[in-house]
């Protein structure tokens, strides 16, 4: 598993070097493709809550990845979602951002729908304080994420965590935009779980083995119930088959409610 990890971790940040950061201006006149109907039931409920994100920091733009509007279960209150690894040389930055530092680095969010032609929404940055959050594939309490506050006042839909617990074989969908091994406008690729690493985090293999994964860090990985049950993370080819890591809610999301930034 060691060594898996590290040609992972070498193979992820490849991935997002590589392809996951557009310019902002890439971002925001880009054609958004139209949805291509699948007959998945609440999964496709999981596509109008996936954005391209650009997040203003005094070390510079990050617009590498992905991210998500989710809804906390107890306070109900709207989260934007995305992989804390994005805050560090993988999204163009000079060095890693710790889970500590960003209230001082992060200063504002934009979000960009990625199915459909809605405009910007940007609010000031208000991320949720996990201590315990880390880049994949290290070694944390609360996994690879970062979360933030969303205004009450902002319109947005938004997808439920799960509470289920998933078992081996069980489907489950990539929500997300592909740059290859896909047909245009398709944003559910489905896979099924394998378990959970002794390291925690999630692992699934994708159906489709063609999939090109990059710039699909922070998005959703859902349920046939259209819940989230992790958030991605990193891709692998294995033998022709093609694996999934991400980081299962089950790490964060208890503590987001006391986790919850000062307004």
């Amino acid at each position: 598993m060691k060594n898996e990890l590290s040609f992972l971790c070498i193979q992820s940040l490849l991935l997002l070097a590589v392809g996951c950061a557009p310019s902002g201006s890439d971002l925001e006149t880009s054609q958004s493709p139209s949805v291509v109907t699948d007959q998945t039931g609440n999964v496709e409920d999981a596509v109008a809550c996936i954005f391209r994100q650009r997040i203003e920091t005094i070390q510079g733009d990050v617009t590498a990845g992905t991210a998500f509007a989710a809804e906390l279960p107890q306070s109900n209150r709207k989260v934007i979602v995305t992989a804390i690894h994005l805050l560090g040389p993988a999204g163009g930055l000079s060095s890693q951002v710790s889970a500590i530092e960003i209230s001082n680095v992060v200063e504002t969010v934009s979000i960009f729908r990625i199915a459909g032609d809605e405009q910007e929404q940007s609010f000031p940055a208000m991320p949720y304080q996990l201590a315990g959050a880390a880049p994949f594939p290290e070694s944390s309490t609360n996994g690879d994420v970062l979360v933030f506050a969303v205004p009450d006042e902002t319109a947005l839909d938004a997808i439920q965590f799960s509470t289920a617990a998933l078992q081996p074989g069980d489907p489950v969908w990539l929500a997300a935009h592909v740059i290859g091994g896909a047909p245009e406008g398709r944003f559910l690729h489905q896979g099924r779980f394998l378990g959970v690493e002794d390291d925690g985090y999630f692992k699934m293999e994708f159906l489709n083995a063609q999939l090109d994964l990059r710039a699909t860090s922070g998005a959703p990985i859902v349920d046939e119930s259209g819940h989230v049950v992790a958030v991605n993370l990193a891709g692998m080819q294995v033998e022709g088959a093609l694996w999934g890591y991400g980081n299962p809610v089950t790490r964060f999301v208890p503590g987001l409610d006391e986790a919850m930034p000062d307004e």
